[in-house]
C-alpha cells in the first residue's frame, strides 16, 4: 500500500536563516548598475570638456560620489544604489553648472578685454588722426603764409590788407589771365580759411588817362577778381568791390615803374566786429 505525503509537513515554513538568505539575494543590485555606468561615462566626458579644471571643488566632489557608489556595487541593496547613482548624478551636474559659469566670466572678461583694447585702440588712431591732422593743417598754414608773403600782408585797424600787384592786367583790360588765376590762388585759401570775415576788394590805376575812365576801369578790375573769387567757392555776400582810380598812387607816376606800383589790387580781410560794451558808451 502507498503511503501519500502529509500535506502539512510540505507546506511548513523554511527555517528562518533560509529566508533571510533568500531576502538578501532578492534585495541585492546585479553586479552591473547601468545608471552607474552612465554616470560615469558622463564624468568621463566631464574630465574631457575640462569641468576639472573650471570647477575644481564641485568636480572632485562628483568624483567621490561615483567612487561611493562603485564601491557600494554588489554590495549594497538597489534602494541603496540608486541614492548613490542619484547624489554622484547632482554633483556631477552641479560640476557641470559651475564650469559654464566659469567660461561665461571668462567669456565676459575677454570681451571686456577686447571691448578696452578696442576702445583704447581707437583713442590712438583719434590722437595719431588728430596730430597728423594738426600736423597737415600747421604745414597748410605755413605754407599759406609763405605765399601770402608775395602779397605784401599787412595789418591795419581795418583788417590784414593784401597788396596784388603781381597781378598784370593788360592795358585798359579787366580780364584776369591764367597766370594771374594762378597767383590768386593763395588769396581762396587765406579766405577759405577766414569764413567769418568780410572781403574789400580796391583796384587802383596810374595816372595815365582820363581819371574817370581810370576810375571806371579800376572797379572792374576790383570785380574781376571777385568774381573769380566766388567761382572758387567764396560767399560773394562777403565780398565788397570799389574803383578808387588813380586817388590813391602808391608811388610816383612819373617813371614806369612808379606806374606799375600804382596799378594794384588791394585786398582787405577785415577784422571780425567786435562785440558791444555791456555798458554801452
Amino acid at each position: 500500500m502507498t503511503t501519500r505525503p502529509d500535506p502539512r509537513r510540505l507546506c511548513r515554513p523554511l527555517p528562518a536563516a533560509a529566508a533571510l538568505l533568500l531576502l538578501a539575494a532578492c534585495a541585492s543590485a546585479p553586479e552591473n548598475y547601468p545608471p552607474l555606468a552612465r554616470v560615469q561615462q558622463e564624468l568621463a566626458d566631464a574630465r574631457t570638456e575640462n569641468v576639472a579644471a573650471q570647477a575644481p571643488v564641485a568636480f572632485q566632489e562628483a568624483e567621490r560620489s561615483v567612487q561611493r557608489a562603485q564601491s557600494r556595487l554588489g554590495s549594497a541593496g538597489e534602494a541603496e544604489m540608486e541614492h548613490l547613482t542619484y547624489l554622484a548624478e547632482v554633483r556631477l551636474q552641479t560640476a557641470r553648472a559651475e564650469a559654464q559659469a566659469a567660461r561665461f566670466r571668462e567669456e565676459r572678461q575677454s570681451l571686456v578685454a577686447q571691448r578696452e583694447s578696442i576702445l583704447r585702440s581707437a583713442r590712438e588712431d583719434q590722437l595719431a588722426l588728430a596730430r597728423t591732422v594738426a600736423e597737415e593743417d600747421r604745414q597748410r598754414i605755413q605754407q599759406l603764409e609763405s605765399q601770402l608773403q608775395q602779397y605784401q600782408a599787412r595789418e591795419t585797424e581795418a583788417g590784414t590788407v593784401l597788396t596784388l600787384s603781381n597781378i598784370n592786367f593788360d592795358l585798359d583790360s579787366a580780364t584776369l589771365s591764367p597766370g594771374d588765376r594762378q597767383r590768386l590762388r593763395p588769396l581762396v585759401e587765406y579766405l577759405r580759411s577766414q569764413p567769418d570775415r568780410a572781403v574789400l576788394i580796391e583796384g587802383h590805376t596810374d595816372s595815365q588817362g582820363p581819371a574817370a575812365y581810370n576810375e571806371e576801369l579800376s572797379q572792374r578790375r576790383a570785380e574781376a577778381v571777385r568774381d573769380f573769387l566766388v567761382d572758387q567757392g567764396i560767399q560773394a555776400a562777403r565780398i565788397t568791390t570799389r574803383g578808387l582810380g588813380e586817388g590813391v598812387p602808391v608811388a610816383s607816376n612819373e617813371t614806369q615803374a612808379g606806374r606799375l606800383q600804382n596799378r594794384r589790387i588791394e585786398v582787405t580781410v577785415e577784422n571780425p566786429p567786435r562785440a558791444a560794451s555791456a555798458t554801452g558808451g
